[in-house]
């Protein structure tokens, strides 16, 4: 240990003049203890990295922080000063995971229970900061399927609508079934009259009496039936307009308030519907959760997973 202290690689020949503010910042992100790192050059640069890590992770936060309470109250000071705090808290999470994370000689049960627990609570970190982060990336996709769940809803509470327009096709086809057979009816009287068919005797013969009694009881049914309908279709037409109107009028209605509902629960609620209705949907947020992982942990992992550095034994 003697040999080490006074050895080249550790040494007071770094003056704090020599190393710019930024870097200076990057230490005190990475939780290093900055007068031991000072005489580790060949460390310095490794907790530059871990730091600007630990530094990215709570621009994230912050951003993410800020866009979750936004969408709650929907003001723009609440969200930056919420932003900042939430993002202060998670930066210095990390750096007190980071900075309690020490690379010893030899592995123990306790230093790998602590480990651990560490990178779980890492995991945390990152899964909280980036589901806000996915809500807005997938932003547009959610308010379309708000739009679609509105339409749905309102053709669903609406459905008189299509039954009255139903109910008018039937009546219609019925009265247009009546209508051909009274045509018929009639093309048969002035061909028996005619000669041209039936008992082919020109003439008002008893056949063209019995036809014509029979077109007179179609064309009386028929009559009946287009008054008795058209009052009903007009009745219905009338109803149609006016559950049209209506509704049409809740659509810009609930509209406008999904425009305005960006709370967080009903953006995540959909999210998850289109997670569950296309993979693409999933597979993206499952990337771009573990790209946020993979930041969030990448400290803890580089100081357990590169070999002991001269700053580990110093400051041990």
């Amino acid at each position: 240990m003697k040999s080490f202290l006074t050895s080249p690689a550790l040494s007071n020949n770094s003056p704090a003049s020599d190393i710019n503010f930024l870097v200076k910042f990057l230490w005190f992100c990475s939780g290093a203890n900055t007068s031991v790192l000072k005489k580790c050059q060949v460390d310095h640069d490794k907790y530059a990295a871990i730091g600007f890590i630990i530094l990215l992770t709570a621009i994230l936060a912050s951003v993410s922080g800020g866009y979750a309470l936004w969408t709650v109250f929907n003001s723009q000071a609440m969200a930056t000063l919420f932003g900042g705090f939430w993002g202060l808290m998670i930066g210095s999470l990390d750096r007190f995971l980071v900075s309690t994370t020490r690379k010893e000689e030899h592995w123990s049960f306790q230093q790998i229970a602590f480990i651990t627990i560490r990178v779980s609570v890492a995991i945390f970190i990152a899964l909280v900061v980036a589901k806000p982060l996915e809500i807005k990336i997938f932003e547009k996709p959610i308010r379309a399927k708000l739009v679609e769940e509105n339409f749905l809803q309102l053709i669903k509470a609406y459905s008189e609508i299509e039954d009255k327009e139903k109910a008018n096709q039937a009546l219609e086809k019925e009265l247009d079934i009546l209508k051909q057979q009274r045509d018929k009816k009639s093309q048969e009287v002035i061909c028996e009259i005619d000669g041209t068919c039936g008992t082919t005797k020109v003439g008002h013969g008893p056949a063209f009496r019995e036809k014509q009694k029979e077109l007179n009881v179609i064309s009386q049914e028929y009559e009946k039936k287009k008054q008795d309908s058209e009052k009903q279709i007009n009745e219905n037409r009338q109803r149609i307009a006016e559950l049209t109107k209506k509704r049409d009028f809740e659509l810009a209605e609930i509209d406008n308030e999904r425009e305005k509902a960006d709370d967080i629960m009903t953006q995540l609620e959909i999210l998850d519907k289109l997670e569950n209705k296309k993979t693409f949907y999933s597979k993206t947020t499952f990337y771009i959760t573990l790209l946020f992982v993979l930041i969030n942990v990448s400290p803890i992992l580089a100081k357990m997973l590169l070999k002991r550095s001269l700053y580990d034994i110093a400051l041990e």
